[in-house]
């Protein structure tokens, strides 16, 4: 539902910080890694280019050495196929009215030849049978072939294991959790944009509401389970109700130029719901591509957000009699003139800039609302 801007979560002032200190606790393990055929010593993680990647951005692997850039991007060709689990299956399951017949079963066909296209490409996927046609008969088939992938992947990620351990390098740096979540500068939860995710300071100490959900699970991927930008400060709710360890593929919530999409709607029964009757509306959610459509299944947003309809209903309200005779009206009591985000922001709790979603809750909401 969110997006952040991945260049302005972190300052590079704790970004360097923090990579020297995962470069310090990985060169006190003396671990190398081996992964299928990609083969690193100690000295080679160390080095700085790959475990400064690593720690920040992996995803991305802009600028690296050819050995580098090509491991990073095996693994996570790899970790993102594993992510179309049997929870990916069974949320496409969900979408269909009719769930029994032969075009039920081809379109189910048709989304396994989907995902094996989409990572059969990949040379060790190759090697492990991936282009065998077996695999998109069935959904007992798809589902096997997948578990014997988890579990070669887990088997060539033992090393890496011990090298990332997140619990390991929590405990070795003192208040680390809280100092991560205190310079993430997101104090709403990107998940559900309903929920204070903020710090406070303690006998001294930051402390934060917020969990650190990895974004691809620690216990599966545990190259990941150090790297910044795998770390989403999520509500209890989202992190630990909803998303736990489950793989399914999400739509992340960094990018790099994020656009504001309309997700919220007000589909209007009859003239009654224009003045907030919440009898006469109902509160859509209205994602466009198929991932946020997927995405937005996966985390109940429209069950959940039934919950907001009265806060709709005032918001609908205040939108009718609060117009630009208003403003001018508190401009002049004020002797000063007030912008039109200023006045949002008197009125509704909301700007109508992005910059809202990272510290209010519900402006997503609200602003798809305002602006219909």
């Amino acid at each position: 539902m969110i997006k952040l801007p991945k260049d302005k979560i972190f300052n590079n002032e704790f970004i360097t910080t923090y990579q020297q200190n995962v470069k310090d606790f990985v060169f006190h393990k003396r671990g190398g890694i081996n992964f299928f055929h990609h083969s690193f010593s100690a000295d080679e993680i160390s080095s700085g280019e790959l475990i400064n990647c690593i720690s920040m951005d992996p995803f991305s692997r802009d600028g690296l050495n050819s050995k580098n850039e090509y491991f990073l991007k095996d693994y996570y060709e790899f970790s993102n196929f594993l992510l179309y689990s049997n929870h990916y299956l069974n949320i496409i399951k969900t979408q269909f009215t009719i769930k029994k017949g032969s075009n039920y079963k081809k379109n189910l066909m048709n989304e396994r030849v989907f995902i094996i296209n989409k990572f059969r490409r990949n040379d060790i996927l190759k090697h492990l049978g991936i282009d065998n046609p077996s695999i998109t008969k069935n959904e007992k088939n798809y589902l096997e072939f997948h578990n014997k992938i988890k579990g070669e992947f887990k088997r060539n990620n033992a090393n890496i294991a011990k090298l990332f351990d997140y619990n390991d390098f929590m405990r070795s740096q003192d208040n680390i959790r809280n100092n991560i979540l205190e310079n993430i500068k997101v104090i709403i939860c990107p998940y559900c944009n309903r929920q204070y995710i903020d710090i406070y300071s303690y006998e001294g100490k930051v402390k934060s509401i917020a969990q650190i959900d990895h974004f691809f699970p620690k216990s599966i991927f545990p190259l990941y389970s150090l790297s910044l930008l795998n770390f989403v400060p999520s509500c209890s709710h989202c992190n630990c109700i909803i998303k736990k360890d489950k793989l399914f593929p999400w739509v992340s919530v960094y990018a790099n130029n994020p656009l504001d999409e309309k997700y919220f709607y007000v589909n209007y029964h009859n003239v009654n719901g224009l003045y907030g009757d919440t009898n006469s509306f109902n509160l859509r959610i209205s994602p466009q591509k198929k991932e946020d459509i997927n995405n937005s299944i996966f985390f109940r947003h429209q069950e959940i957000y039934e919950n907001h309809k009265d806060e709709v209903s005032v918001l609908l309200k205040k939108r009718l009699i609060f117009n630009e005779g208003y403003k001018n009206s508190i401009e002049q009591l004020l002797s000063n003139k007030i912008t039109e985000h200023e006045f949002k922001f008197m009125i509704f709790g909301v700007t109508g800039n992005d910059s809202d979603y990272l510290t209010i809750p519900l402006s997503k909401l609200k602003n798809d609302i305002l602006k219909s």
